[in-house]
Formats: C-alpha cells, sequence, structure tokens
C-alpha cells in the first residue's frame, strides 16, 4: 500500500471513463512484505485489484476483500502500476467483474499466498489473497487465466507475464490544483482511509455477524450444499447455503443469523450513515455553486460527482434486484430473515434514489 505523510508535487488519478469492467490494476506497493513478495514471486507487481464499475475496485487485503471506490483512489509513481486487459472478450471481463462482488468480505488468505509455489499444497477454503481473487473472479466466468494454473495458484508475476490478460495504457489524469493534492494526500494510504469510511463499517459489521454464528456453519454441510465452500466465508454464502438446506436446517441458523445481524445493527447500516452521505452531498453541490470555482475545475468536479451518482444507481438496481430474490425466497421458505432482509434492500434501495433526486433537482447535468 501506498503510505505518505506529506503531500506530493505530482498525484495523479485514474480517468474511469477508460477502464473497463473486469480490468485488472497491478500494484508495485512499498514497504518490506510488498519487497518480499516482489522477491518470491520474481515479477515486479506485489498487489492486484479488479475493476468492477461503476465505481469500484474490488481487492483481497488484510481484513478481507473489500471495494474501493476510484474517488478515493491515487497515484503518486504510475511506474508502480500497470494496467491488464482481458483484450477480445469483454462479455467474459464483464462477468467476471460481477463476480467480485458475491467475493466481498471473505477473509484473506496469508497461508494460500505462501502456499502457491508448492505445486502439492491445496487450496485454503477459509480465505482468499489478492491475485487468487482476480484468477476467481476471472474462473467463475469460465476462463482460466494463466494456463495450467487454478486461481488459488496464480500470483502477481502470472497475471504479469503469463495471463491472457494484456497490458494497456494507464489511463491517468494528474491533479494539478494543489487544495486537490492536499486533500486526496490521505487517501494515499489506502488502509487507513478505507476503516473510516462507509463500506470499511460495512466489512467490521459483517465480520462481527459471521463471528457470532460460526458455529453454527457445521449444520449447513448437508448433500444440498456440497458443491459449496465449506464453512461459508461470507454472510452471501451463508444465504446461499441457507436457501438449499433443509427446513428444519435452515430455521435455527437463520434464527441465530437475524439476531446477530439486529445486534450488529446490520440491517440499518445505511439507515446510519444516511445523515453524513445528505450532508456531504449538500456540501458537494454547494461547492459548485462557489462563483469563485474555475470554470475548468468546476467541470471536472461536476464530471466526477455524476460519475459518483452512476454508482449510486448501481447500487439502487443492485439492492432492488437483492430485494426480489429475497422476497421470492421468502414466498418459497417463509421465514422473518428474508422478510426482514426484503424490507432492508428496499428501503436501501429508496435511499439512493432519494439521493440521486436530490442531484437530480439541481442543475446538474447526465444524473442517471
Amino acid at each position: 500500500m501506498n503510505r505518505t505523510a506529506k503531500t506530493p508535487a505530482k498525484l495523479w488519478k485514474l480517468d474511469e471513463a477508460r477502464l473497463l469492467p473486469g480490468d485488472v490494476l497491478l500494484e508495485q506497493g512499498s514497504g518490506w512484505v510488498s519487497t518480499g513478495i516482489r522477491v518470491f514471486d520474481f515479477g515486479s507487481f506485489s498487489h492486484a485489484l479488479i475493476w468492477c464499475g461503476p465505481v469500484d475496485f474490488f481487492e483481497a487485503v488484510d481484513g478481507g476483500t473489500r471495494a474501493i471506490s476510484f474517488a478515493r483512489f491515487f497515484i503518486e509513481n504510475p511506474k508502480a502500476w500497470s494496467l491488464m486487459r482481458l483484450v477480445g472478450d469483454p462479455g467474459s471481463a464483464a462477468r467476471a467483474a460481477y463476480a467480485a462482488r458475491n467475493l466481498a468480505h471473505v477473509p484473506y488468505s496469508t497461508a494460500g499466498a505462501i502456499k502457491t509455489k508448492n505445486r502439492f499444497s491445496r487450496i485454503d477454503s477459509t480465505g482468499q489473497f489478492c491475485s487468487q481473487l482476480v484468477a476467481l473472479c476471472y474462473e467463475k466466468a469460465g476462463i482460466e487465466l494463466v494456463a495450467g494454473k487454478k486461481s488459488h495458484k496464480v500470483t502477481p508475476a502470472g497475471l504479469q507475464k503469463k495471463s491472457r490478460l494484456t497490458r494497456v495504457e494507464l489511463p491517468l489524469i494528474e491533479i494539478t490544483d494543489p487544495g486537490m493534492r492536499a486533500w486526496a494526500t490521505k487517501y494515499l494510504d489506502r488502509d487507513a482511509a478505507y476503516w473510516d469510511s462507509f463500506p470499511g463499517r460495512d466489512l467490521k459489521i459483517s465480520g462481527a455477524v459471521m463471528a457470532k454464528v460460526a458455529h453454527l456453519f457445521s449444520q449447513l454441510e448437508t448433500p444440498e450444499t456440497v458443491a459449496y465452500t465449506h464453512p461459508p466465508r461470507n454472510i452471501v454464502e451463508v444465504l446461499t447455503m441457507l436457501q438449499l438446506v433443509p427446513k428444519s436446517v435452515m430455521g435455527p441458523v437463520a434464527d441465530a443469523l437475524l439476531a446477530a445481524m439486529k445486534k450488529q445493527r446490520y440491517l440499518s447500516m445505511i439507515d446510519d450513515a444516511l445523515p453524513e452521505v445528505r450532508a456531504d452531498t449538500a456540501a458537494r453541490i454547494a461547492w459548485l455553486h462557489d462563483a469563485a470555482l474555475p470554470a475548468e475545475e468546476r467541470a471536472e468536479i461536476e464530471a466526477e460527482f455524476l460519475k459518483l451518482t452512476e454508482g449510486w444507481a448501481d447500487a439502487r438496481d443492485r439492492f432492488l434486484d437483492n430485494f426480489d430474490i429475497h422476497d421470492q425466497t421468502n414466498a418459497r421458505r417463509p421465514h422473518t430473515l428474508w422478510l426482514e432482509l426484503a424490507t432492508m434492500y428496499r428501503r436501501n434501495a429508496d435511499a439512493f434514489n432519494d439521493l440521486i433526486e436530490q442531484v437530480r433537482s439541481e442543475p446538474l447535468t447526465g444524473v442517471p
């Protein structure tokens, strides 16, 4: 990870308009751990991320697999980065990007990363590491990125040198405004910035929920779930299994899961974050209306703001999809868990729609 205390003389951000779903970003990294990975791997990079769009990267790091918004992503040394792309098959790349979202919050596997060079080692089913996440997303899309290697054997050097990915131009926009560079500097330490964000709180709360019910996961090992990873590694995997196991098994585990969600405020995470988001949105709009703001800078900020609202629209649509899934599941296998989740997703979709309308009510163009 990048870690810089003072404002760099030069700083860039990624032009997300030139990124495609499924693009893979390789990072050199700094510090002794990153150096050790590069030496051990005989490569130039120590970390990998996958672009899911419209605003998010996904990466597997200590603490779990997480989403990182492009708006919080800045580059100090372009030579320390490389962009790779599956050229000629955008459909498979898009499916790989979609797969990443279901792998959010899966724990990091240090043991798995270390074992990549041992050809006899087995997959660590309890977690995943950065390049494994990328390769696994493509596996789920029917693409073997590195010939003859399963995802748990793929390293950053493998993605760089031996994969089906092709290096393409890194789409950068230099940040020339000193004030903007000063503001962006705090995000160079992605870890520190992440844990203070809503996705960071989401990861912590989801982990706490999983810890509360982990003792029940052995009950989900039934003939109906034999094809799935055991034990489940995130809430998505738990919910998937609960839709398959006998109802006599589903009931007690669903009861415990719902109780843990309520205790950790999982069902009201977005409700709790909304006041802060609304205030930030209002501040951004007021900034755009500042008469002293230069026209060129205004256009750049407005374009980035509108891109964020595109991300809100994507989130709203995913919430509506999840509402349908859990509403239909409740119809087939009635339980308060499904009803509560369906209600939460409907409420979340409405909240994001309200945020979009908040922007639409202003003289900004291009809002989805």
